[in-house]
């Protein structure tokens, strides 16, 4: 199944050419002001640094998954309450 799966996906790669897939990766995709504003904040010097921090501090581990007793790598960082609903 896996081999018809990967034949199907196949048909249709290389169908564009190539700077229609760098076109589309250079959109701008907000829906709006506040998503643009939430898009800033994440890409802010302040967040950055403060994302290492708890990262380090962490040692790079997913605290919901060692909260389960295994142990995986974590690249997110969680707010305590999400931007969405408190953007202070």
């Amino acid at each position: 199944m896996e081999a018809d799966y990967l034949k199907s996906r196949m048909k249709y790669h290389g169908t564009h050419e190539r700077g229609y897939s760098r076109h589309y990766n250079a959109i701008n995709r907000h829906a709006n002001k506040i998503k643009d504003a939430q898009e800033k904040f994440y890409h802010s010097k302040e967040w950055q640094g403060l994302r290492r921090v708890v990262l380090d501090k962490q040692h790079y581990l997913c605290q919901y998954c060692l909260s389960e007793g295994r142990v995986k790598p974590a690249k997110i960082v969680d707010h305590c309450v999400p931007i969405t609903f408190d953007p202070s």
